[in-house]
């Protein structure tokens, strides 16, 4: 038994050793820049995003509309898997995170919102409506 143990220990040494070694401490890797995505070329089931800490977006997400005792939800889909679920506001602002404990933050430029969460980044279709009040 303790021979198993050893050599996995051996092992995730091995393994770590090959990781490339992290940029040294002060270089910055240069920020790539941000694509302008526009609406019309992207599917009706799609929107850009910029996931992780990529700063280009990209047309990779897939987006479902719900509906759920009255309440009306966006889910965005990764192309890894995972997904991000947001609540439709009818106050004006946007959207909001509908599960999780990350806050949307939301930004409104012609015309396209761009929602973050964490270091997640989607851009949405707006329609800006004369009465919606926001903070």
């Amino acid at each position: 038994m303790s021979m198993r143990i050893s050599s996995l220990g051996f092992l995730a040494l091995m393994l770590a050793a090959c990781k490339p070694a992290p940029e040294a401490a002060g270089e910055a890797k240069p920020a790539e820049p941000r694509e302008e995505v526009k609406q019309e070329d992207l599917a009706p089931d799609q929107v850009a995003c910029a996931l992780g800490a990529s700063e280009v977006f990209a047309d990779v997400c897939q987006v479902q509309q719900s509906e759920q005792d009255g309440t009306r939800y966006l889910v965005v889909r990764h192309p890894d898997g995972g997904f991000r679920r947001f609540e439709i506001l009818t106050d004006g602002r946007g959207l909001a995170t509908a599960d999780g404990s990350e806050v949307a933050e939301t930004m409104l430029d012609d015309g396209m919102l761009e929602v973050a969460v964490g270091l997640d980044h989607y851009l949405f279709p707006a329609t800006i409506k004369d009465h919606a009040t926001g903070p």
